[in-house]
């Protein structure tokens, strides 16, 4: 089966990042998710157990994740998600004025103030492998 897919998308002059995954059997769904920053701006989760008996359950759901991710991306880009992103901008605004006049931040420092900032200064975890060390770590403890 596939692992998953991730890609990163400039939309508006924001770095957002799309990540589809397989949860495998018998959990049996699919789950893609939109982020900016720190934040999931939208989550799409698929189930495939009516497939589970298919001879041809890895191609299936490869084209199932495919299309998901697929879609994603494609409304992202057609402005699906635009109303979602102006509230996030807003608070972003918001937490810029606070900063400006208490020297504090009130929102985790896990947040960035814009994906922007993520990607100037200081790269995802995801993008140098450190994720999925830490994911395989886990999960070997555990045999």
């Amino acid at each position: 089966m596939v692992g998953g897919f991730n890609h990163n998308f400039n939309y508006k002059g924001h770095m957002y990042h799309v990540q589809t995954e397989d949860s495998g059997l018998p959990r049996a769904h699919v789950t893609t998710l939109l982020y900016r920053g720190g934040s999931i701006l939208a989550r799409e989760v698929k189930d495939y157990r009516d497939l589970c008996g298919a001879l041809d359950l890895a191609a299936q759901v490869e084209h199932m994740m495919k299309n998901q991710h697929r879609m994603m991306l494609k409304n992202l880009k057609d402005g699906v998600f635009d109303a979602r992103i102006a509230q996030l901008d807003g608070g972003e605004a918001h937490q810029a004025e606070e900063r400006g006049h208490t020297g504090t931040i009130s929102v985790a420092a896990s947040v960035p103030a814009s994906a922007d900032e993520t990607v100037a200064h200081a790269e995802p975890a995801w993008r140098k492998g450190k994720l999925d060390n830490m994911v395989r770590t886990y999960l070997d403890a555990g045999r």
